[in-house]
């Protein structure tokens, strides 16, 4: 599932996205930023695995794969917005964005710089919560073209209230 960056409402999976204007700065920020980078996730629904890595007991583990629409994009931040009490939060668990070189080291990209042809992956990404319910986050990546403009890509995860077997 994708999430448009038009401006107003959008119906996604039976729920109303709120407009820009109603969440998380960086969600706001981010909304109206053109597209250059596709992303996907595997897999989604992503399942429950019991697990404490991220304080919670349940661990939503899944691959994300980055990879230019067009022209070659360094990515320069990146990050995870999750869907909750009706609303996209900004879900870091540091807190900040995550920077060009952690997507460098995560996603096994010399410099940051998504080539066109290739696809790059962080193969553990995750996602954590108290009780097995569905949720879902939007992760984003940010990046400048070799042209010089700035783009994004965008791709929601969903979790799946099933325990992975």
């Amino acid at each position: 599932m994708r999430v448009s960056g038009a401006g107003g409402p959008k119906e996604n999976g039976g729920e109303r996205q709120p407009a820009p204007a109603q969440s998380d700065p960086k969600y706001r920020e981010i909304v109206d930023i053109d597209v250059g980078l596709k992303v996907t996730h595997s897999p989604s629904p992503a399942k429950a695995k019991r697990d404490r890595r991220a304080g919670t007991e349940h661990v939503w583990i899944f691959e994300t794969s980055v990879e230019p629409t067009g022209e070659p994009v360094t990515v320069t931040e990146f990050g995870a917005i999750a869907w909750a009490d009706g609303q996209w939060v900004f879900s870091n668990f540091t807190g900040d964005p995550f920077t060009a070189q952690d997507f460098a080291e995560w996603y096994s990209c010399p410099d940051a710089k998504v080539e066109p042809g290739k696809k790059f992956t962080g193969p553990k990404n995750w996602g954590g919560g108290d009780g097995l319910r569905p949720g879902k986050a939007l992760l984003y990546f940010v990046g400048v073209t070799a042209s010089g403009k700035k783009v994004k890509g965008e791709a929601v995860i969903e979790q799946s209230a099933e325990m992975e077997r």
